[in-house]
């Protein structure tokens, strides 16, 4: 359950719910793009009420399909990076096979990291999360270098996988003053 892509699209399309307090509704609001389910029927999108399949083919410039359950960039397809020809199928087989979001394309900014030869350069990062079990179980980072772009960063794709150092700061230490 904490693995599918999906839960995006449940929280995106409930943010305005009774489920979550203001606190939680401007955290999803600022955090999490527009993201839906793909099934046939209508949508908001910006204010507006949508249908899909239509919406998902006029708006391809802006989105992005993803397989709810995916790994290393398999069944991601930006629209942006996509052609008409390719796209149009790539919706129909969505629709008829479920199990696929929607999300709003992010072009991210891009954060300075330093390469194994001690050269920084801009990359394209996408932050992932994994847990063990129902567990969370920390965080990593995908960087790809900005400019080399398929509108996907994954290791497949060539990116750099690098982990996020969490530092606890409930042990009750305290830093020695200089």
């Amino acid at each position: 359950m904490m693995s599918d892509k999906r839960n995006l699209a449940l929280l995106s399309q409930f943010e305005q719910s009774d489920v979550f307090n203001d606190e939680e509704q401007k955290i999803i609001h600022d955090h999490v793009p527009w993201s839906r389910i793909v099934v046939e029927g209508k949508t908001t999108y910006r204010g507006e009420t949508v249908a899909f399949p239509d919406f998902l083919i006029a708006a391809r410039d802006r989105l992005v399909l993803k397989l709810g359950i995916g790994l290393g960039g398999k069944d991601v397809h930006v629209g942006g990076f996509t052609g008409e020809d390719e796209w149009r199928p790539l919706v129909e087989k969505a629709l008829s096979d479920g199990g696929w979001m929607v999300q709003e394309y992010v072009d991210g900014r891009p954060y300075l990291f330093a390469d194994g030869e001690g050269n920084i350069s801009p990359q394209n990062v996408v932050w992932g999360m994994f847990c063990f079990g129902s567990r969370y179980g920390g965080g990593y980072l995908r960087m790809l270098p900005k400019g080399v772009r398929s509108g996907v960063v994954n290791s497949g794709g060539g990116a750099v996988e690098g982990p996020i150092f969490e530092i606890e700061t409930s042990l009750g230490l305290a830093m020695p003053e200089k």
